[in-house]
Formats: C-alpha cells, sequence, structure tokens
C-alpha cells in the first residue's frame, strides 16, 4: 500500500510539473509579444502543442461590434470549416461550442463526438468523418467583457494533462493578453484623435491669424485664410 500510494504521489508530482513547464512555456510566449498577431499566435499554437490539439483556434469579439466574433488565427482547419467559421454572428449563429461561449462568456466542454452531435447539430456539418475527440471552448472575459473565446479540439487527451483544467487556466492570462491588446488600441486611437484635433486646431489658429492680419478687404482676407 506505501508503495502504490508513493508512485501515486510521484505520478502527481510528475503531471504537475509538466503541467507547469506547458503552462510556463505560454505565459513566456504571451509575455514576449509586442504585436496582436504574435499575441494570436502564442494562444493558438503553445496551446495546441501544449495540449496535444489536432485543431485550434481564437475569436476576437470585433472592437465596433460586439454581436460579431473574428476569427483571427487557426491550425488544424479545412478550408471550408475556416470559411463557414471566419465570422460569427452572436444573435444569429447556429448553436455551436464556441458560439455558446462567446454569447454566454462560460466554458463549453464536449467529452466526444456523439455528445457534440447531440448538444450541437450544426456541428455535425463540420466534423470530420471517422474521428472522436473531445472540445473545449473557453471565453476570454476580462472586467466582466467578453472579448473572445479559444477552441480546442483534442483526439486524444495526454494522460498527463486535465484539459479542461488547462484549459481554464491558459483562459485566464489569454483574457489578460486581450485586455492589453484592447487597451493598447483604444490608446492608439485615442492619440490619433488627439493629434487630429491637435492640428485642427492649429489650422484653425492659422486662419484666424491669417484673416485678422489680412487687409480689410473680405477677398484679401479669405485668399489669406485658403493660402493657410
Amino acid at each position: 500500500a506505501d508503495v502504490t500510494e508513493r508512485h501515486g504521489i510521484e505520478a502527481f508530482r510528475a503531471a504537475a510539473a509538466a503541467r507547469a513547464e506547458r503552462l510556463s512555456r505560454i505565459t513566456a510566449a504571451i509575455a514576449d509579444a509586442v504585436s496582436a498577431r504574435e499575441v494570436h499566435a502564442a494562444l493558438v499554437d503553445q496551446v495546441a502543442e501544449a495540449v496535444g490539439a489536432s485543431s485550434a483556434a481564437l475569436w476576437v469579439v470585433d472592437s465596433d461590434d460586439d454581436a460579431t466574433a473574428v476569427l483571427v488565427r487557426a491550425i488544424g482547419y479545412g478550408e471550408r470549416a475556416r470559411q463557414q467559421l471566419e465570422r460569427l454572428s452572436l444573435r444569429s449563429a447556429p448553436a455551436l461550442p464556441i458560439v455558446e461561449s462567446l454569447r454566454l462568456g462560460t466554458p463549453v466542454f464536449v467529452a466526444d463526438r456523439a455528445e457534440l452531435e447531440r448538444s450541437f447539430p450544426a456541428a455535425a456539418a463540420l466534423a470530420t468523418p471517422g474521428r472522436d475527440y473531445e472540445v473545449a471552448c473557453v471565453p476570454l472575459v476580462a472586467r466582466g467583457r467578453v472579448l473572445g473565446a479559444l477552441g480546442l479540439t483534442v483526439d486524444e487527451p495526454r494522460e498527463s494533462l486535465d484539459l479542461r483544467d488547462f484549459a481554464l487556466l491558459v483562459a485566464r492570462y489569454g483574457s489578460q493578453a486581450l485586455e492589453r491588446l484592447r487597451l493598447f488600441e483604444a490608446q492608439r486611437r485615442a492619440r490619433a484623435e488627439a493629434d487630429a484635433a491637435a492640428r485642427r486646431l492649429g489650422l484653425l489658429s492659422r486662419a484666424s491669424r491669417a484673416f485678422a492680419a489680412a487687409e480689410l478687404d473680405l477677398e484679401a482676407r479669405l485668399v489669406a485664410v485658403v493660402e493657410e
């Protein structure tokens, strides 16, 4: 009994160490990313490698339309599936695991293909015949707002990794990464708008000075303003 218990503890420690190593690679890739494309690649490619996913994809909610999610990166998807999933309307898209996760802001886990076809009939048309797999879709949420969702398909889950727990853990770091991108983009837009406003103000100021300095003749003043 002592030997069995010791082996169990060692297996648990090994699994925990493997999970920590995989998570460390993902968080390092996210931390090193300096562009949206690099963040998306870190979330999709690194997570897919960590869990042994046959397909993985990331959708980001359109900043100008909260009812639409855009596929920003995907691996392992066929061209037909990619086209159908490129833009998802959260109001009218058919019930799919990723759509439900985005709509409700909650994780959606499907144990096997039979459950997938039973719970999400629309997904049957996108499934590859002859395959069985586990599906995990986790929303990326920051400050109560759904920023996107990560979808994973795993044919043979790794024994040393609980897909659900790992996906939820990754979602925490992914949410932070997308929120950072969102804030950066908001700051960029604010700076651009401020620069545009400053240019307009400068133009008006120069035009006013030109108008005041010109001769009393109205035509001369208008010419001076146009030249500015």
